[in-house]
């Protein structure tokens, strides 16, 4: 059976008790953003100059490139497979609260692997190469663990009963930032004094400790099964959501070229993890200002508009990555970047979470991920080749302007049955 849709004829105490729920989400992904905004922007910086890789190509910049993508495309592909696997688990078994507690103990265990990599480094670049191989492969099985039921959940408790998502993504939007403004901060001067155990070890108390309010606080009811296989043939490969499709698909590919290459690109730029830190926490912190506006924008203009003019500057902020060598480039472009990210990540998924309250919650969010995931594994696939071919690798953000311009077409009405 489905969860309870929100109604306007909702009594006072059920009206509180939903917003205890809201709130109970927006706490748990709170800490869990700060617990990751730790180590998020310094995991690709960590493959990236772990010592005596396996060697696929001579120059060292491009092998250590190559090792960062190989951990992104298995961590998504994993994500991918896992939907596959573990759906009727999720769903008739654990739960989507239970869900969310295996997500943090994988998440957690991640970052373990990763901490145990510098005590494989005497036994030669094999062995802790696979170390990092299977930290992609829990990643990305917590990945599904968690973010579909953090999806279905928010879809379902945290509208106000106007079914638009401007606000209520625009305060998510702004919880998250304001939780992860000193991580990456903190992080950065965490590994200049201290190195990177400590910090992840904080990161796995935290990401312990994020799970409580979900578990305690929102109400879940029964399930019913979600097939896979059938959400292929009724979403993916339907022509009716094929613009939809093809937004998503765009935003994956933009997605892992980001997560993957900015941070390495900032890395090489500023040589020092305390100014990275310093930079993304900034960014965070000036890009926070504007959400709530922009989220009371999206409302009151409908979120196609704010997020058209989003894509186009967002696609824009990729050209000059072709070519940046400069840290004062760095600076402004990742504030501006960050700062526009509002205009383009807000609508963007308002506009997802309308389309999974009308057209069936959970298969829709199911459909969203699948639709992401599966293009990052097979763009860091074809990054990877394309390293072999392309004089300058900073020409795959190109690949990533086209990915940000394709989600233009998620502002592009539904076609008809």
């Amino acid at each position: 059976m489905p969860f309870r849709a929100y109604s306007k004829h909702h009594t006072i105490s059920e009206h509180h008790f939903k917003l205890t729920e809201s709130g109970a989400l927006y706490l748990t992904h709170a800490i869990r953003s700060f617990a990751l905004s730790l180590v998020g922007i310094f995991i690709p910086i960590f493959i990236f100059t772990l010592p005596n890789k396996i060697i696929f190509i001579s120059d060292t910049i491009l092998n250590n490139i190559i090792w960062v993508l190989l951990f992104f495309g298995i961590r998504s592909l994993t994500a991918c497979i896992a939907t596959f696997l573990f759906s009727r688990l999720m769903f008739l078994k654990l739960h989507l609260k239970k869900s969310i507690l295996v997500s943090v103990f994988l998440a957690s265990l991640q970052l373990l692997s990763l901490i145990s990599v510098e005590h494989f480094l005497d036994t030669g670049p094999s062995t802790w190469s696979l170390v990092v191989l299977l930290a992609g492969i829990i990643n990305g099985t917590a990945v599904f663990f968690y973010w579909i039921p953090f999806h279905i959940f928010f879809a379902r408790k945290a509208d106000t009963g106007d079914k638009k998502f401007g606000r209520e993504t625009s305060l998510r939007y702004v919880v998250n930032q304001m939780a992860s403004v000193a991580g990456p901060l903190a992080g950065g001067l965490i590994i200049s004094h201290f190195g990177y155990d400590p910090l992840l070890i904080s990161s796995i108390l935290l990401l312990i400790i994020s799970a409580i309010p979900a578990l305690i606080s929102i109400d879940e009811r029964q399930h019913h099964e979600h097939n896979p296989v059938h959400i292929i043939k009724e979403y993916i490969l339907s022509r009716r959501f094929r613009k939809t499709t093809l937004a998503f698909t765009g935003s994956g590919i933009e997605a892992v070229i980001y997560a993957a290459l900015w941070p390495i690109l900032v890395y090489i730029v500023l040589e020092n993890f305390t100014k990275i830190g310093a930079l993304t926490s900034l960014s965070i912190l000036i890009s926070s200002l504007a959400v709530l506006w922009v989220g009371k924008l999206t409302d009151r203009k409908g979120p196609k508009l704010i997020h058209r003019i989003g894509v186009f500057f967002n696609t824009l902020f990729y050209l000059p990555r072709m070519f940046l060598t400069t840290a004062p480039v760095v600076y402004t472009l990742d504030i501006f970047d960050r700062l526009n990210g509002t205009l383009y990540g807000l609508p963007f998924m308002s506009i997802a979470y309308e389309r999974a309250r009308e057209l069936g919650t959970s298969d829709f969010i199911i459909y969203r991920e699948l639709s992401i995931h599966f293009p990052m594994a097979i763009t860091a696939g074809f990054c990877i080749l394309l390293l072999f071919l392309l004089p300058h690798w900073q020409w795959l953000f190109l690949l990533a302007a086209v990915g940000s311009a394709m989600t233009y077409l998620m502002s592009v009405d539904l076609e008809r049955k």
